[in-house]
C-alpha cells in the first residue's frame, strides 16, 4: 500500500514548523462531498474512495495527515479522489520517502 501526505499548501511557515491544513470540522466538511469520512463520529481515520486518510489523535488544528492509497484506479485516475481532493481543498500531497510533491491534474 502506497501512502503520500497531506500537507498546507502554505509554505510560508517558519522552519521546522508546519503550517495549518485546518481544523478536524473544516476537514470533514471539505471531505464529504467526496465521500470521504469516519465510520464513527470523532473517529481519526476517514474512509474514501481507494483511500484512507489518518488524522493524528488530539492534535487541533491539523498540520499533517497520512493518506493510504488502497486502490489504485479508483484514486489516481483524472477524476479519481486524490486529484478532486487537491482540487477542491489545495492540499498538498507529498511522497514521503523523496520528500517531493506528487503531481495532480
Amino acid at each position: 500500500m502506497r501512502s503520500l501526505v497531506i500537507l498546507s499548501a502554505d509554505t510560508s511557515t517558519e522552519p521546522g514548523r508546519l503550517a495549518v491544513i485546518a481544523t478536524r470540522a473544516e476537514i470533514l466538511h471539505l471531505l464529504a462531498p467526496l465521500n470521504t469520512g469516519p465510520e464513527a463520529v470523532g473517529g481519526t481515520i476517514l474512509y474514501g474512495p481507494g483511500i484512507t486518510i489518518e488524522m493524528p489523535e488530539g492534535d487541533e488544528p491539523v498540520t499533517q495527515m497520512l493518506l493510504s492509497i488502497v486502490d489504485e484506479e479508483i484514486s489516481w485516475g483524472r477524476n479519481g479522489v486524490l486529484n478532486r481532493i487537491a482540487r477542491r481543498t489545495g492540499w498538498r500531497l507529498q511522497d514521503p520517502m523523496s520528500g517531493r510533491d506528487m503531481p495532480v491534474a
